[in-house]
């Protein structure tokens, strides 16, 4: 996976209900869904007036000159007289845990970088060593900068993030994700993640498949909790 795709529906706005698998609190109306490698959202879509309508993959700058170009991938024929079934959008969403409101337990910085080779905080990946120690149960905060020409996405396994600050600037979003790009040259995301689930070892990456072959990879390790810790359901307001 290297492809990043900046979806737009001629004639039609596009309506994200989730992401990466997490449904949304509310839903999101956008002219253009941008899609990283690794990425999945959930769009709905209310069909205009009769007739055919490109579904596209705007021109994406990947950073060092490159800039992917457009495609029609797909066409969406609408017709008068087929009434397909209205979805009740109250359904296909859910109330989710808005992790600014909690404490933050640690804060840790990550620089992703192409000095040296494709590494995070100048180490190429090595599954024998833990880069990162976490408590299970606890709530980080993690800002992950991006130094190279090149946009990386940024995701990590088990436990989904809520962003909240993309280049330092804060983004208000009503659920959580896996995977979100980080612009070159200085760009990067903030954001918090509950180490909630399954404590053990594995792994946070670029999900460009070649840059984490290449070692832009790190692990981390999630420990036993010394003590017990709350549920969401006592410290979030759902």
């Amino acid at each position: 996976m290297s492809d990043f795709f900046d979806l737009q529906l001629d004639g039609h706005r596009l309506v994200q209900i989730a992401a990466d698998g997490n449904p949304f609190e509310r839903p999101l109306t956008l002219d253009t869904v941008h899609m990283p490698p690794g990425a999945r959202a959930e769009i709905l879509v209310r069909g205009e007036a009769a007739g055919s309508y490109a579904l596209r993959a705007l021109p994406t700058n990947h950073g060092a000159g490159f800039v992917s170009p457009e495609l029609v991938l797909a066409t969406l024929v609408t017709s008068p007289g087929r009434r397909a079934k209205r979805v009740k959008l109250r359904r296909l969403l859910e109330p989710f845990c808005d992790l600014r409101e909690l404490p933050v337990d640690d804060r840790r910085t990550l620089t992703m970088s192409m000095r040296g080779g494709f590494v995070i905080d100048g180490k190429p990946f090595d599954h024998d060593r833990v880069d990162q120690v976490v408590e299970l149960g606890d709530v980080e905060e993690w800002t992950v900068v991006n130094d190279s020409p090149l946009m990386h996405p940024f995701h990590i396994h088990v436990n989904s993030y809520q962003l909240t600050h993309v280049d330092g600037r804060p983004f208000d979003e009503p659920g959580y994700r896996y995977t979100v790009s980080i612009h070159p040259n200085g760009g990067s995301i903030t954001f918090r993640i509950w180490f909630a689930d399954f404590p053990g070892k594995s792994v946070f990456h670029c999900h460009i498949v070649p840059h984490s072959d290449l070692g832009m990879m790190g692990v981390f390790e999630v420990l036993p909790a010394n003590g017990a810790s709350a549920s969401p359901a006592l410290l979030c307001r759902l």
